[in-house]
């Protein structure tokens, strides 16, 4: 074949889908998408076995299966057309295990090998044809489909179980002939708590998805965040004398952010009771705030829990993340809470980071505008 001679259909040139045509099981044309996707020029795959790089950097139980009988490989067998999906690393890998092939830059790739019924070149009619096509934005809705599936098993069955065993209760009254006007008050309050705590988890997962998409309605003005803190550490009190922990607050009077009045309470909520969810008993959970010289509020939640490892940080802010504790049982959550935070911190032109170590605790740090400072 003519270098060149394929390059006289540029429709390949333009597609975003890896376009790759073979002959004799080897490259003779890699379309720009196809250099980008798999991380090769074309200087590099003529005349090289698309097979081969496939099998040397492609986590895909379909790409080995196809390795003796598939079209690359066996362009005069029976088989007219192959697909199969993987994670597609940038650079050779020695074992085909999923896990390893799971490092930066990987992506998820949908590759379709066909025999072409014609060639570009007469001479050379027996092509086989490959797209290459990026799937990784697909993957990752059905993991995100996946979680929010198992959060509703996981998260929703023990406030259901609950509500269920009040009512459970209160029915046998009836039976029995022994249900008493009004009704157990401390069944009343599980029935109503679970289901608040149902509703929580509801609209936290509606929200997330309402800030991502940009469809939340923010209104930015003055608020009092000496007050927010206040009414913050009061709603928490309890669940801190629960646990017996310490929790206090070090913000100064007078200090003013520009925030949402609705979201600006529900991350200090949130970030409060995340806090106290891990920390042990006896240990503290301090909220502090300042002023920094640019006019920006910057917020602290400090707590002496375990820490969290350097792994799980870069992923902490993740939809549906479970850190350690979580994953191991001992501690619930639908990873929810801290994605909801920095996406609404976000939405009122703010930002949120952490700090921490094992075994030295973490600190939840977020900045707002103040009223002062100018907007440019």
């Amino acid at each position: 074949m003519q270098k060149g001679t394929l390059e006289q259909f540029p429709v390949f040139e333009q597609l975003t889908d890896g376009v790759c045509l073979s002959h004799n099981g080897l490259i003779q044309y890699l379309n720009p998408a196809a250099e980008r996707l798999l991380a090769i020029t074309r200087a590099q795959a003529q005349g090289a076995s698309l097979c081969k790089i496939l099998r040397a950097r492609m986590a895909a139980p379909g790409c080995r299966d196809c390795a003796a009988t598939g079209l690359l490989q066996n362009p005069g067998g029976e088989q007219k057309a192959i697909t199969f999906d993987g994670r597609y690393n940038r650079s050779a890998f020695g074992w085909k295990e999923t896990a390893i092939s799971k490092i930066e830059h990987s992506r998820e790739l949908r590759v379709r090998c066909q025999r072409a019924s014609a060639g570009p070149d007469p001479e050379q009619p027996d092509m086989i044809l490959t797209v290459i096509e990026d799937i990784s934005a697909q993957k990752n809705i059905e993991k995100e489909q996946e979680d929010w599936r198992n959060m509703i098993v996981h998260d929703l069955r023990g406030p259901l179980s609950n509500i269920y065993a009040a009512l459970r209760l209160m029915d046998e009254s009836v039976d029995s002939g022994a249900l008493v006007d009004p009704p157990d008050p401390e069944l009343v309050k599980i029935g109503v708590s679970n289901c608040r705590h149902m509703i929580t988890l509801l609209d936290m997962y509606l929200d997330v998805a309402k800030l991502t998409a940009g469809c939340m309605p923010t209104e930015i003005q003055a608020l009092d965040f000496t007050d927010l803190a206040r009414r913050g550490i009061e709603e928490n009190a309890p669940l801190a004398r629960e646990r017996r922990i310490t929790l206090t607050s070090g913000v100064p009077a007078g200090l003013k952010v520009r925030a949402d009045a609705e979201l600006l309470p529900r991350v200090l909520q949130n970030l409060i009771n995340n806090a106290l969810k891990f920390t042990p008993e006896g240990g503290r959970v301090d909220l502090s705030a300042e002023m920094t010289e640019q006019k920006i509020v910057e917020c602290v939640v400090a707590d002496t829990g375990p820490g969290i490892a350097p792994e799980e940080i870069g992923h902490l802010f993740d939809r549906y993340h479970q850190s350690a504790a979580r994953r191991e049982g001992r501690i619930k959550g639908t990873g929810l809470g801290l994605a909801f935070c920095r996406q609404a911190l976000a939405a009122m032109n703010g930002d949120l980071r952490v700090e921490s170590k094992l075994g030295e605790g973490s600190r939840f740090i977020f900045r707002l505008a103040s009223p002062t400072r100018a907007i440019h």
